[in-house]
Parts: structure tokens; C-alpha cells; sequence
């Protein structure tokens, strides 16, 4: 799993096909632009839960590989019982990072209330999954490979502590991504928004021609950490050799973070990290 490259299961898992009917709300609808104030304190809500089923399972042909792991993730159920500010914050660091926002976006909730009204609160989600590799051949029959779940995912939720300030949202927005094909913009770091963290750095590994060449430096990769932690768009600004460059980027791609922040919220920043290859 460790050199799985993040493409491989983007399509099938991001597709709308299997994301609850629930979850295919009109995005067009008007809805009046109201705040909601997130609640963490449990001592006067009654929380939400999770309804079940989440999100649907089928058994698949020419599966390969055992692919498991758990993940720890953050949110906020809204007052709709839908969840927003999906954050990963205990990561396996692979692919399966990915697939758990997927699956948790995907959920819907029974929202919890405070004095028999609907509120937001914040949550923390674990959720165990297990997945495998199937391969295929696209429309011009280029090999393609996705990941696909071997079970249904198992979920739990639990307490979560507050981030200090008070969190509103907006009533009506949906932050669920339908598709990693779209581009990320970017928030500036500075005033309000404040910097993401990493949480995970695997090491960049030398190449063989690197190594048998005894080449050093450092090479500067950009990604765009996006609202859940996760790097996005990783690219080479600053080229060291190619070989490098390469395990520069797959480095990159591993990497977690806690997002940036803004006015309470996660967002999207982009950031340059310097990949360092220095033989001991």
C-alpha cells in the first residue's frame, strides 16, 4: 500500500453513484444564509448519531490485495445531519486516508438537538476499513486500478473537545467534494488564516541512480493542503534530479496535515516543503 499512487481509486470512490439519496441534495436550492452555532459541551445536547446504512457495499471480481487500517477523523454534524469540516486527524498515511473522508462525507446523521431543536455539533469519527485493488481497462483502453471496499466500513462516533473560539456555520452549504477532479483553491497564509501542521512526514527514499551516483540536495515540492489535511496537486517547484524529484513528490503525497484555519474553519492553502536527501 505504501507506493499506491493516489489516482488509483479517485474515480469509482468519488463517483456519485454511490453516495446515499440523502446526500443528492439540490445545490442549486436557495436557502436563507443563516449561521449555526456548533456545540461541543455535551451536558445539555443529546447527540447525534449515525444512521444506518452509510455508505453501500458490493462485492467486486479479480479483487487483490488486503488493504485495512483505522482512521480517526473530526467533524461537524450539522443541523441537517450532514457532515461538514471533515478533518482526518489520526492518519495511516495512504490512500486510505482518502477513502475515509469519502465514506464519512457520504454519511448521514441524526442530527443532535439542544431543547428539542436540531444543532450542530462537534464530533469525532473512528472508522475501521478494509479495502483491495481492482484492476480494468478505461473507454481507450488504458489500464486503470481502484480501490474498492472489501467490507462495510465500521464507524463509531465520539466526544470531541472544543477548538477554543466559538464555530458557526453557514446553513445550507454542503462541503462534500464530488470529485478530487476539481480544482482546490487556495487560501494566503497570514492575518486570519493560520498555517496548516504537518502530523505525518514519511522520509523520502533515495533512488537507485541517486544512490549509485551519490547525489545530495534538496528538492522543493508545492502541494495544495486541502480542508481535510490532505496534500493535493503535488508538484516539483524547485528540481533537484528526477529521480529525487519523483520520491520527492511520493513523499509529499504521504505527508498529513492539520489544515490551515480560518475564522475557525478549515481551509485549502497551498505550501512548499523542502525535501532533503543527505547521505549519512
Amino acid at each position: 500500500m505504501e507506493t499506491m499512487k493516489r489516482w488509483v481509486w479517485v474515480g469509482p470512490i468519488a463517483a456519485a453513484a454511490w453516495v446515499p439519496a440523502a446526500a443528492q441534495e439540490n445545490a442549486s436550492a436557495s436557502v436563507a444564509s443563516e449561521k449555526q452555532k456548533v456545540y461541543f459541551d455535551d451536558r445539555y445536547l443529546t447527540p447525534p448519531s449515525l444512521i444506518e446504512p452509510q455508505t453501500p457495499f458490493a462485492e467486486v471480481r479479480n479483487c487483490s490485495g488486503d488493504y485495512h487500517g483505522n482512521i480517526q477523523l473530526s467533524l461537524i454534524v450539522d443541523a441537517q445531519g450532514r457532515p461538514q469540516d471533515v478533518i482526518v486527524t489520526d492518519p495511516v498515511g495512504n490512500d486510505l486516508d482518502d477513502l475515509a473522508v469519502n465514506v464519512v462525507e457520504a454519511d448521514r446523521f441524526v442530527p443532535g438537538s439542544l431543547d428539542g431543536k436540531p444543532v450542530a455539533v462537534g464530533r469525532k469519527i473512528a472508522i475501521s476499513l478494509r479495502a483491495c485493488i481492482v484492476t480494468g481497462k478505461d473507454a481507450s483502453g488504458k489500464k486503470t486500478a481502484s480501490l474498492h471496499l472489501r467490507k462495510s466500513p465500521e464507524q463509531k462516533l465520539a466526544y470531541a473537545s472544543a477548538s477554543g473560539k466559538d464555530v458557526f456555520l453557514d446553513s445550507g452549504v454542503n462541503s462534500a467534494r464530488d470529485s478530487y477532479q476539481v480544482e482546490i483553491p487556495g487560501e494566503k497564509v497570514g492575518g486570519t488564516v493560520s498555517a496548516p501542521k504537518p502530523i505525518l512526514q514519511p522520509s523520502a527514499r533515495f533512488s537507485d541512480y541517486a544512490r549509485c551516483n551519490k547525489i545530495e540536495g534538496t528538492a522543493v515540492p508545492t502541494a495544495i493542503v486541502d480542508a481535510h489535511g490532505l496534500p493535493q496537486d503535488v508538484r516539483v517547484s524547485r528540481s533537484l534530479e528526477p529521480s529525487l524529484d519523483e520520491q520527492a513528490i511520493l513523499a509529499v503525497e504521504h505527508y498529513r496535515f492539520k489544515p490551515a484555519m480560518k475564522d475557525g474553519r478549515p481551509v485549502a492553502v497551498q505550501v512548499s516543503v523542502e525535501v532533503r536527501f543527505q547521505f549519512r
